[in-house]
């Protein structure tokens, strides 16, 4: 058996500690359910910067590009910035959106039982979990981050003004747009509200003609997708209505920088981005590529302390598993997937192995070796 290869990526501060955690649970799926596995470790971001005066290593990307899947940790760090002042590490990232072509960015917002919300510095159950379960796929490789940082010019004290391009193109609305209605087809996703199939855009064409566009594509292909009822919101209303009503949402799709700022913002319904996995991807064929990585930043404040969520990671493996699964035609990699998210749901409805964050006391690691061991009781 040609074993399946992925490439694991910590990057910065907190990043490899909760792809460590990952990794502990990709290997006990791998053993329970026989699956063939060939794990490379590869080291790259601001630190590694700092340390050799490179990103990462020559080669790196090769390596990533022949593998069948990426996990990845989180890139930032406060003290490295490259020779034009941008940020080292951050040509890692957006160079395999890029070269990988990886136009979808899949952000599922899931609230389960046991997760109690952090408002004003206290833990309380504000939205319940019957109504949080949709999912924002944001176009990846257009708009505001359409090119890597050494393409642009060095910001200093000596610049007066800049104009920062936002790309939108028919081309790129309409891939990312079809491989909505393909996810929600395949996920059978329903509004708790009124459970119906819908793909809901997220989108500012009152105003921005790349919008224009993109809402041109989403009702010519909508009218394809019978089964799937199709809808649109500007973003500043989706931006309040979601937190209000969570309910009415099942997939959503819109470019880009919106994506962005909303997938951060809709991670506080699920308990906060250390509950929020993410998949990068451009389609389910046996050539296509993926990488996966929680939606966090490297966590300098927190980073040695042990009190990281790996949770968002571990998650964040799942949706790989799930990903490889379909890619492969390989049902083991589909039943690892589940096994993995419900051993999550065990972790939190037990509620004596919870994070800081959801307002627990256990450690990164705790928390992954209470998962391993509920998906080991459950083989």
């Amino acid at each position: 058996m040609t074993p399946i290869k992925i490439i694991a990526i910590g990057g910065d501060f907190i990043g490899p500690e909760v792809v460590n955690e990952g990794l502990k649970v990709l290997k006990k799926v791998e053993e329970i359910n026989n699956l063939s596995l060939e794990i490379t470790n590869i080291e790259g971001g601001g630190n590694y910067y700092l340390n050799h005066g490179v990103e990462w290593e020559e080669g790196s990307y090769e390596q990533c590009k022949k593998a069948d899947a990426i996990l990845f940790g989180a890139i930032g760090h406060p003290k490295a910035r490259l020779p034009d002042n941008h940020i080292a590490g951050a040509n890692i990232i957006l160079g395999l959106r890029q070269r990988l072509d990886l136009f979808a960015n899949i952000r599922p917002t899931k609230l389960y039982l046991g997760v109690k919300h952090k408002l004003s510095n206290e833990f309380r159950q504000i939205w319940a979990p019957k109504n949080v379960n949709f999912t924002i796929i944001r176009e990846n490789t257009e708009g505001l981050y359409s090119s890597p940082f050494k393409h642009r010019p060095k910001v200093d004290s000596s610049l007066i003004q800049v104009i920062d391009e936002r790309l939108i193109s028919r081309k790129g609305s309409k891939r990312v747009i079809e491989l909505a209605f393909q996810y929600a087809d395949y996920k059978e996703s329903r509004t708790p509200f009124d459970n119906v199939n819908r793909l809901t855009a997220i989108h500012k064409s009152n105003l921005l003609l790349g919008c224009q566009i993109f809402m041109d594509e989403f009702y010519s292909i909508a009218s394809l997708h019978k089964s799937i009822v199709a809808n649109d919101i500007l973003v500043d209303s989706f931006a309040q209505d979601v937190l209000r009503s969570p309910e009415k949402y099942s997939t959503c799709v819109t470019t880009n920088s919106f994506g962005d700022i909303l997938t951060d913002l809709v991670s506080t319904l699920a308990g906060g981005m250390g509950m929020a996995p993410s998949g990068q991807i451009n389609g389910w064929s046996s050539d296509s590529h993926g990488m996966f990585e929680p939606i966090h930043g490297s966590g300098p404040d927190i980073a040695g302390k042990g009190i990281a969520n790996p949770i968002a990671a571990i998650l964040s493996v799942s949706m790989m598993l799930e990903w490889l699964g379909r890619k492969q035609s390989d049902d083991k990699f589909l039943i690892s997937a589940k096994s993995v998210e419900d051993a999550v749901i065990k972790l939190l409805q037990k509620g004596d192995t919870l994070p800081l964050d959801i307002g627990g006391s256990a450690k990164t690691d705790q928390v992954g070796d209470a998962i391993v061991e509920l998906i080991n009781n459950s083989s």
